[in-house]
């Protein structure tokens, strides 16, 4: 067979080793375009951002989330825009730090967070934890384009904001006396409320002697619910009446700074009972708490119209069906949405073993995450300011 010349093998294997290179080239080209393109890596060292790099965020949604981290965890938010020429997003991107106390657990504001930016509709890109385990990256934007960098990092010296909350323990006088005892050896400020005339209310308010209580006064619910008891106020009551078992109530318990009802889901809806009802109560230097067992309930509506304010459930801690363990997770989303709404929030459980024993296993919670429990009395009076 005959060999090409060496010029001829070398004319031949030039123009392929070209077009070998160029489709090489353009492989390469079509890679990088599909590739995830990064903003400039951020160490764990944030002191290069410096003041002057520092902006005042103007898109409202951004603003809200950060916003409702600073609510939750106290967190101290700092944003920037950066100017980098090797940046594949041009020359400059937007920074933001969320330095938080280090008794929130990371994953527990990684997850807040992540609900924050799915409820904006932006879109998660990225988010890692750096290696010391104490700082999370989160990159958003919208089609895989990164906008936005969040650096969360933990650190001891952010002081932690406290919030002031109200616990309510109902049904003293029909729970058991055990574990009502149990309730009132918590190291946290319980507001009891007792059941008058119920079937061991003596030997209740005998143990609640010496601190704050209200009376859990018993009112008609809707069918097909019933109140066992005679001792009840119901929806088609006269008002002399229910000024009467108001009265009552209180001089069988003369202590109790004020009242919460008892079931009461018909009775509330009718101005004919709480205008009497709440007019007497507050003649007699007292407040009320609507227990809301209705969203139908009055309450707040007559005591705007009378002028004078009365406190109003927020959450219920529990349920008759509830285990320890949904008690406890609820209590543990309670701590925090309260947090987010700013305290002064009545939460209110049940004289159940289930809640004592969600409580106990929450109660280290409310100190390390600036939860303060606090009587009733407390938050009223900050209304009558």
């Amino acid at each position: 067979m005959r060999k090409l010349p060496t010029s001829s093998r070398r004319d031949i294997l030039l123009p392929a080793v070209l077009v070998g290179m160029l489709a090489l080239l353009v492989l390469v080209f079509f890679i990088s375009r599909g590739e995830k393109k990064e903003i400039p890596p951020v160490s764990e060292d944030t002191s290069g951002f410096e003041e002057k790099y520092a902006i005042q965020l103007t898109d409202p949604t951004l603003k809200d989330i950060f916003d409702r981290m600073k609510n939750v965890f106290s967190a101290k938010v700092s944003s920037y825009k950066r100017h980098n020429t090797k940046s594949e997003f041009g020359s400059e991107y937007f920074y933001t730090k969320l330095d938080i106390p280090s008794a929130f657990p990371l994953p527990l504001v990684n997850q807040k967070l992540v609900e924050l930016i799915t409820d904006a509709n932006y879109e998660l890109i990225d988010a890692k934890e750096t290696p010391s385990g104490n700082s999370l990256v989160l990159d958003i934007g919208y089609g895989g384009k990164i906008f936005h960098r969040i650096y969360v990092r933990r650190l001891s010296s952010i002081p932690l904001d406290t919030v002031e909350v109200v616990i309510l323990i109902d049904d003293f006088g029909i729970g058991e006396l055990d574990v009502e005892k149990q309730f009132l050896a918590l190291p946290i400020d319980i507001t009891p409320t007792v059941i008058p005339h119920s079937e061991h209310w003596e030997e209740s308010f005998s143990l609640i002697r010496g601190r704050e209580f209200l009376v859990h006064m018993p009112m008609e619910p809707e069918p097909p619910a019933k109140y066992e008891g005679e001792f009840i106020i119901t929806a088609d009551m006269k008002p002399d009446k229910v000024v009467g078992m108001v009265n009552s109530a209180f001089a069988l318990m003369p202590a109790a700074v004020g009242m919460n009802n008892h079931m009461g889901s018909l009775a509330t809806q009718k101005k004919s009972v709480m205008v009497p009802l709440l007019e007497t109560i507050h003649t007699s230097g007292r407040f009320f708490i609507d227990s809301r067992t209705t969203i139908y309930s009055v309450a707040q509506e007559v005591a705007d119209s009378l002028g004078f304010p009365i406190l109003r459930l927020y959450h219920y801690i529990d349920y008759p069906e509830s285990t320890s363990l949904a008690t406890e997770t609820r209590l543990i989303k309670l701590i925090l949405d309260m947090r987010e709404k700013g305290g002064d929030k009545i939460i209110i459980g049940h004289t159940r073993q289930e809640t004592l024993s969600a409580l106990k296993n929450v109660l280290p919670l409310f100190k390390k995450w600036g939860v303060k429990v606090v009587p009733a009395s407390k938050i009223y009076r900050k209304l009558c300011k």
